[in-house]
């Protein structure tokens, strides 16, 4: 089996570069900030995948899996952190922000496309009051299709990095893989 991925709403590449780590072929890195995509394709050492300066909203009608060369539900992972300044305990100002609405715009990306699994990221304070109705319409919406969703909230302090990165972490695995998740249990290692 090909651990194939995409990684949407890449950024600078972080999750690409682990999931590459980790032995993910990564198919297609996307993010709407040149300047992200622009640090992805100067580090050829790190990444040897297309990486391309796109919204999400063009990659649906099935224009990613046309790019990627796969039908629907042949992609092994969808990674994604959609932005998350609107859901931050830090944010001042009105509760409300455009790019909330992202979140439910990658539950429909994975919708079209139909992976086996698919991981999001984002801050913890999506579970607030600035995010909960769409964190719980993005999760009900996926169950509703046939996924299996699991919600846990990390802390990369807890893994080993040298510094406290509180996230809340979904992984959704289609129920027709079988329910077989379970996230890695804090490895005890803290920097201090």
């Amino acid at each position: 089996m090909r651990f194939t991925c995409v990684d949407s709403f890449s950024g600078a590449g972080g999750l690409s570069l682990g999931l590459s780590e980790a032995g993910f072929e990564i198919l297609l890195s996307f993010d709407i900030d040149k300047r992200c995509i622009e640090s992805i394709q100067s580090n050829p050492e790190y990444f040897a995948h297309p990486a391309l300066c796109e919204d999400i909203r063009n990659m649906f009608g099935g224009r990613l899996l046309d790019m990627i060369g796969l039908k629907q539900g042949e992609l092994f992972l969808l990674a994604g952190g959609p932005p998350c300044q609107g859901f931050s305990v830090q944010r001042i100002g009105k509760d409300t922000d455009v790019r909330n609405e992202l979140v439910l715009l990658y539950g429909r990306l994975i919708e079209e496309v139909r992976p086996m699994f698919f991981v999001m990221e984002n801050v913890s304070g999506i579970q607030g009051k600035r995010g909960k109705t769409i964190l719980a319409e993005l999760i009900e919406k996926m169950e509703s299709i046939g996924y299996h969703v699991h919600k846990q909230p990390v802390d990369a302090e807890d893994y080993g990095v040298p510094q406290r990165r509180k996230r809340l972490v979904l992984v959704g695995e289609r129920h027709d893989i079988g329910s077989t998740y379970i996230f890695p249990k804090p490895t005890g290692e803290k920097h201090t």
